[in-house]
């Protein structure tokens, strides 16, 4: 995919079909262990058990538990990070 470090600048030079893919590519995000692990640990959620590449974080106060991929700076799968992000309560 094509993708602009500014994609404002050259609006009129493309168009609208290309403009909306190439905004839509540069503001995803790619989640990995580390961004996630944090995001887990500032809502209350902490390891209780580690098993091969996967790691469980459990959420004292609601007792959720929260198994997140750790394959090292890979990104986790566009869907698996919602899911997990969901579970967590951050949408």
């Amino acid at each position: 995919m094509f993708l602009q470090k500014d994609p404002i600048a050259s609006l009129t030079r493309i168009n609208t079909r290309v403009i909306i893919i190439v905004l839509k590519g540069a503001i995803m995000v790619e989640y990995n262990f580390k961004k996630l692990s944090k995001m887990a640990k500032t809502k209350g959620f902490e390891v209780v058990r580690i098993k091969g590449s996967h790691h469980q974080f459990l959420n004292k106060t609601t007792r959720e538990l929260v198994t997140i991929p750790n394959h090292g700076n890979n990104p986790i799968a566009k869907g698996t990070a919602q899911k997990i992000i969901k579970a967590l309560g951050y949408k």
